[in-house]
Order: C-alpha cells, then structure tokens, then sequence
C-alpha cells in the first residue's frame, strides 16, 4: 500500500477531479472529519427535505353522501419541489426516482355537513391502503349543521420509489357534507 502526502489536489486542466473508478471504495477512519465549505451532491443525504410539497382545495369541494369514504382532489399545488405530487388527475404525491425514504405526511380537512352530524374522519393512504386515520365521534350529540368539523393526522411513513400517498375523508352521518377549502392541507416532505 502507498501512501500520497499532499496539502493540496488541483485538476491538471478543466475544474473535475475524479478520485477512483466505479466500485471503488473510499474510507474515512475513525476519528477523521470529514469538512465540506462548498456544495454536497450525490451523497444520498440531503439536510433540505426534499421533496417536499403542499397542497390545499382551491375552493370548497363535492357534495357527499354521509358513510362514504370519499378521495379529498387537492387541486392547489402550493409547493411541489420535484414535481412529484399531481394536482389535477390523480391527487397523489408519488416518491420519485430516487428519493426512497421516510417521510413525514401530514393533513387536516374540514369536513361540513347539511344537517347535524356526529363523526368525522381523515385517514392518510398508502398505495391505496389505510395507514393512519384521524377524527372523532360525538355519541350523545351532534355538531350543528354547517359547522366547521376539522379533522388531522400526521405520520412518518416508509416510502420506496413509486409509492404513493392519498388522503380520503368521510362523514358517518348527518346528511350531505362538502370538504371545505378553508383549513384544509395535505404536506409531505422527506426525512431521511
């Protein structure tokens, strides 16, 4: 094994320099620190948290029957910072190519009935099966008709490429209800 003892590398034409070939592994012992005073890339962390998106209802939405657990079309794209949440189709956030990982997925929805009700629900979907749900249930009374009914969940989920993400809402009862634009959102953003 050789051993290179230098205060400095400089490419010898152009501005890249290339350190091995592909395979090749480079190890940093023990004890070393590693200092960066310019752009990472490529490293596989990211401390930027993307992608990142947020989306809300660009106006009041839908007229549902109670006890029907209906998909919530978020159709404003706030922040979409790799174009991977689709506001006008299928209103889902996909992982794209690689960016597999945790992340962390939130939502609230207002949820407004015709006449009194007594539960409301959010519930976060993966690849088209429950993950988290959040709401509540009143059992000796009822909201009053028209009343904002505000339901939340957040969660970290494990997401591989391809995956995707979709919130539903659903009222047991009390009539029509609309899900109102006012207070609801569906974010997301990468963890790790």
């Amino acid at each position: 094994m050789s051993e290179l003892q230098v205060n400095k590398i400089s490419p010898q034409s152009g501005t890249a320099i290339t350190l091995g070939d592909s395979g090749d592994t480079f190890t940093i012992p023990s004890g070393a620190t590693f200092t960066n005073n310019g752009t990472a890339t490529g490293f596989g962390i990211s401390s930027a948290n993307t992608p990142t998106f947020l989306a809300t209802l660009s106006g009041d939405k839908g007229t549902y029957g109670a006890g029907a657990t209906t998909k919530v079309q978020f159709d404003n794209e706030v922040i979409d910072t790799n174009s991977a949440y689709d506001p006008s189709t299928n209103y889902r956030f996909t992982v794209p190519s690689g960016f597999a990982g945790n992340y962390l997925i939130s939502t609230g929805l207002n949820i407004q009935s015709t006449t009194n009700g007594r539960a409301v629900r959010v519930a976060i979907y993966k690849n088209g099966g429950q993950l988290y749900q959040g709401g509540y249930f009143l059992t000796s009374q009822y909201f009053q008709n028209d009343q904002p009914n505000v339901a939340t969940v957040s969660g970290v989920v494990n997401l591989a490429v391809s995956d995707y993400i979709e919130i539903y809402g659903f009222m047991y009862d009390g009539g029509n209800h609309t899900f109102k634009s006012s207070t609801s959102f569906f974010s997301g953003f990468k963890l790790t």
